[in-house]
């Protein structure tokens, strides 16, 4: 009996006992032909995993490969003719990635669950084969994806037998995959609630909030924003029947990864160039832009081949949270164990066990507290920095994720900027994404050391119109027509984001409203904006995509230190761009928002104060009387 083990790190057993290959390709065409189904050309596995060989050179090694897989697993079971390969399932062999289907298609959701050892070949990686590594970094995404749905239907059944705790488990399991679903995060704020524990949902309404602000700029669903209040006020009724929490379903439009091959590759090479001393890479761009998705593309390949990765994002509404983002990447480190503990010196832990108990030694921190007598404060950032370090440690170089580190706060950027300068002898990656025009000390000691040999600054720009054309193409074939694409770059300006959005909602040539989810993006910009500043944005907003200090000081009534100030707060916010001669919108569907929300009445006072303060053309200043009324 054969046993192919797929899901979690690749394992094959003969009789239960491990089969050693002579290559990592024995196993990743073993993989390869193990979930297709049909029998598979060698001219097609010769290029899958030899892409870069001549064709008789691959042809050979190709044939080689086989030998070695037939003698580790037995001829009978790989059918080998002149011109295909496949795998002979009937022949006393299993993959466990069929059982967990075949489970999963029978509703035996506990069964699939358990199956579930861990992502597709994970922590498995084959050199100079990317069109392999994308074959299984799509069949990882879409098991996760079938994952989601069983423990769906798991947290369902479980909750009618009413084993609560277990459901809340199989919620949590599947928010790990999936945090961005909603539903998944109602059922849990319902499960907790139902559990007759109410500190618990509040703190998981207040996670999907954070979640969907960063990830997509929305708020959640009145659905779910009901629920919470009902929790709050302590009146919520669990129904008689349990509610199934809603499975995922696919988006009718992915997130496709267009126009950044260069970015992607140049963060490569500065991975791939870690010796003894780490180096650092930092995203920056604008709102929407597509920096976590480029970030989570080079996370995926690393993961894959076997790096550690730390990941800690940062929240607009946790900037009084000292050291939360890199608090949140240890705990997530010790969720896949804390063996690595045991290589970090006993100061070293005591001195992060101030910011995470669960890291302390064995022994108990040191005595005293973190920044008491000389030298305590440089102590606890030593400390602290040697456990992050040690916690990505491992046979390749590591990595350190700060997810929109502009928001970091103080604690945070400060021990950053320790570390950035502390790389020697550190086989580390330090990855930060930056919103644009956000300026820190932080992201000047990023560039300093990148600029010195260190890393690279990636600064993303948006899509032109052949990039939006890929894009339309790989998410919504049906609709790459000249005139759509031209349109939809037009409106969108490029930013990916936006553009994925209106994809979603897209409906043949009627015209297109602005997308809920984008307007919930653009409207959070405007949220941290005083009173004055709005003023002064609804007075620039009827101007034009463009405008000057002095017309706009005049529409907006305010005084020439107010409109300047506000001004600068509106230009620190990246919804205007200064240049020589005055300002212009960032974005013309930004600026449409913020003449959708101003009132019918301030409009038409701001239209003549307009015609009143513009000399000319006559052409714009009628137009101005006439919205004026």
């Amino acid at each position: 009996m054969i046993d192919v083990m797929l899901l979690g790190p690749p394992r094959v057993e003969r009789d239960t006992a491990l089969v050693a290959f002579d290559t990592r390709k024995a196993v990743a065409l073993l993989a390869h032909l193990a979930l297709t189904d049909r029998p598979r050309p060698r001219e097609a596995l010769a290029e899958l995993l030899w892409p870069d060989t001549e064709p008789d050179r691959a042809r050979g090694a190709l044939r080689r490969t086989l030998s070695s897989l037939r003698a580790a697993i037995g001829a009978e079971r790989v059918e080998a003719t002149r011109d295909h390969v496949r795998l002979v399932k009937g022949t006393g062999i299993t993959v466990d990635v069929d059982q967990f289907r075949e489970l999963a298609a029978r509703g035996d959701h506990e069964g699939a669950a358990t199956m579930f050892r861990g992502d597709f070949m994970e922590g498995f990686a084959v050199r100079d084969a990317p069109d392999f590594e994308d074959w299984a970094e799509t069949e990882a995404e879409g098991l996760r994806r079938e994952l989601t749905v069983t423990l769906a239907g798991l947290a369902a059944s479980r909750e009618a037998a009413g084993d609560l705790a277990g459901a809340v488990r199989a919620v949590q399991q599947w928010l790990t995959l999936d945090p961005m679903h909603e539903p998944a995060h109602r059922a849990l704020i319902r499960l907790y609630a139902a559990a007759g524990d109410r500190a618990a949902a509040l703190v998981q309404y207040r996670q999907c909030v954070r979640t969907l602000s960063r990830e997509l700029g929305v708020s959640p669903l009145t659905e779910t924003t009901e629920l919470y209040e009902a929790v709050n006020r302590g009146s919520y009724t669990p129904p008689p029947t349990p509610e199934a929490p809603m499975a995922p379903t696919p988006e009718p439009v992915a997130s496709p990864l267009v126009d950044r091959a260069d970015d992607l590759r140049a963060m490569r090479v500065v991975y791939d160039g870690i010796n003894d001393d780490g180096r650092v890479v930092l995203v920056e761009g604008e709102a929407g832009i597509g920096k976590t998705r480029l970030v989570d593309e080079l996370l995926g390949s690393l993961r894959r081949g076997g790096a550690r990765v730390l990941v800690g994002r940062a929240y607009e509404d946790e900037t009084r949270l000292p050291y939360a983002p890199l608090v949140d990447a240890l705990r997530g480190r010790l969720v896949d164990g804390g063996d690595w503990l045991d290589s970090v010196g006993h100061g070293a832990l005591g001195e992060a066990s101030r910011l995470l108990p669960d890291v302390a030694p064995s022994g108990g921190p040191a005595a005293g507290t973190a920044f008491d007598g000389p030298g305590a404060e440089t102590r606890f950032l030593a400390g602290v920095w040697e456990t992050l370090c040690a916690a990505a440690s491992g046979a390749t170089p590591g990595v350190l994720v700060v997810d929109d580190a502009h928001w970091a706060d103080d604690a945070t950027l400060a021990l950053l900027s320790y570390g950035l300068r502390r790389l020697a002898g550190r086989p580390l990656l330090v990855v930060l994404t930056w919103q644009t025009p956000h300026e820190q000390p932080l992201r000047t000691a990023a560039t300093s050391v990148a600029r010195t040999g260190g890393g690279v600054v990636l600064r993303l720009d948006r899509l032109g119109e052949a990039a939006v054309a890929e894009l339309v193409q790989q998410a919504r074939p049906a609709s790459r027509n000249p005139g759509v694409v031209r349109r939809l770059w037009q409106t969108t300006e490029g930013v990916p984001l936006l553009l994925v959005e209106y994809l979603r909602t897209l409906d043949g040539d009627q015209d297109w409203p602005l997308p809920t989810r984008a307007r919930d993006l653009l409207r959070s910009r405007l949220d941290p904006l005083s009173e004055t500043g709005r003023q002064v944005l609804a007075a620039a907003a009827v101007l034009g995509r463009s405008f000057d200090v002095d017309t706009v000081r005049a529409v907006s009534g305010r005084t020439d230190e107010e409109t300047v100030t506000a001004l600068e707060e509106v230009v620190r916010h990246g919804l205007v761009s200064e240049r020589e001669s005055g300002y212009d919108f960032v974005h013309g569907l930004l600026r449409g928002l913020v003449q959708d929300e101003t009132s019918l009445a301030r409009r038409r006072l701001l239209h003549g104060r307009a015609a009143a303060a513009l000399p000319g053309p006559a052409a714009v200043v009628a137009r101005h009387l006439q919205l004026a009324g």
